[in-house]
């Protein structure tokens, strides 16, 4: 399961508020947090919900936990920051 670039920027896009000309730091930091890290949620809520007791994690399941960690890793660390700001905030 692979992201693309333009998948980002098509995610963020089109979550943006269209009636808000520019996003303060504190919006942007919620959109990521409210909307970016928790988009896998409900994929893999469904995953684990047809695992079976005591059967191995399907390779979705373990798909989406690493991409569940890699994106919160990325935005502790920096989710190209400057090029959100200077996207978003103007």
């Amino acid at each position: 399961m692979t992201e693309t670039l333009a998948d980002r920027y098509a995610f963020f896009f089109n979550e943006l508020p269209y009636d808000v000309p520019c996003l303060s730091l504190e919006d942007l930091h919620r959109l990521v947090r409210e909307r970016w890290l928790t988009r896998w949620d409900a994929d893999l809520e469904q995953e684990r919900s047809l695992r079976r007791k005591g059967r191995p994690k399907s390779t979705r399941e373990s798909e989406l936990e690493e991409l569940k960690l890699r994106d919160a890793e990325e935005y502790r660390t920096g989710l190209g920051t400057s090029y959100l700001l200077a996207l978003f905030i103007g």
